[in-house]
């Protein structure tokens, strides 16, 4: 995340900073005469663990920067542009986007595809729709990863044209599936729900309710819980009892 955010620092006489965090009392900063400069971080790892994921994000960067400052001090380095990083990561909200792969062309290359992730306390998965001059025309926002889903690349398991208009994104599993054309109309695939399995349609409402890899959509959400808890599913059943005692459906 530094290298998005940092300016140029002159770092004389170390070519690389290796930060080692530790339980135990903080170090000097020092140098082993190779070009590498080393400094230990006190991190009391297990108060961080029991902090929610925004503030163990504030937490590491407060760790980080105190370790980089501590090395700039002691090496003599000017510690401003490590300021201004810090600053910019806090004003920013963390955002760090990066573009996945190389754009896929459609088949009358028309069009161009890209996947595009926006990563911080949950990531969040776009398609950039480019023309074939490479010139942006329009991003659709499909999929959301809490931190505790998971990397992005089971989002990310295979992306294609399926005709000049519109795209398909295959999960890693290699079942389920998004569609999206160029004009922006998006639509999710989940065979077992589609099938008419009612464990399938509770997981799908689970993933509606949660923002679970599909985009956060508690209407939906509710009619497919229910529509499962009808078929007799007791997992629906008692999600809907103990979750959404009073939810109505429109």
């Amino acid at each position: 995340m530094f290298e998005r955010y940092a300016t140029p620092c002159r770092t004389d006489g170390a070519g690389k900073v290796n930060l080692l965090f530790t339980d135990g009392n903080s170090e000097e900063a020092y140098e082993d005469g190779l070009g590498i400069a080393y400094v230990v971080e006190q991190f009391p790892s297990e108060s961080f663990l029991a902090l929610p994921a925004r503030q163990q994000q504030e937490e590491y960067l407060d760790r980080m920067h105190a370790a980089l400052v501590r090395c700039a001090n002691q090496l003599g380095w000017d510690r401003k542009p490590l300021d201004a990083a810090r600053a910019r990561m806090i004003a920013e909200h963390f955002a760090s986007g990066f573009f996945w792969k190389k754009p896929i062309a459609s088949p009358d290359r028309t069009w161009k595809v890209q996947a595009y992730i926006q990563a911080g306390v949950e990531t969040w998965i776009e398609l950039v729709f480019f023309n074939n001059q490479l010139v942006e025309q329009r991003r659709v926002r499909f999929s959301r990863i809490p931190t505790s889903a998971g990397p992005a690349e089971f989002v990310l398991g295979r992306i294609e044209w399926l005709d000049k208009q519109t795209v398909r994104v295959v999960q890693k599993n290699g079942r389920d599936f998004w569609t999206c054309t160029v004009d922006g109309s998006l639509a999710f695939h989940y065979p077992r729900a589609e099938q008419g399995d009612p464990h399938g349609i509770f997981d799908l409402g689970r993933m509606y309710w949660e923002g679970l890899y599909v985009l956060p959509d508690h209407k939906r959400a509710l009619a497919l819980i229910h529509a499962s808890a009808a078929a007799g599913y007791k997992h629906a059943q008692r999600f809907l009892a103990a979750q959404a005692p009073d939810a109505k459906l429109d």
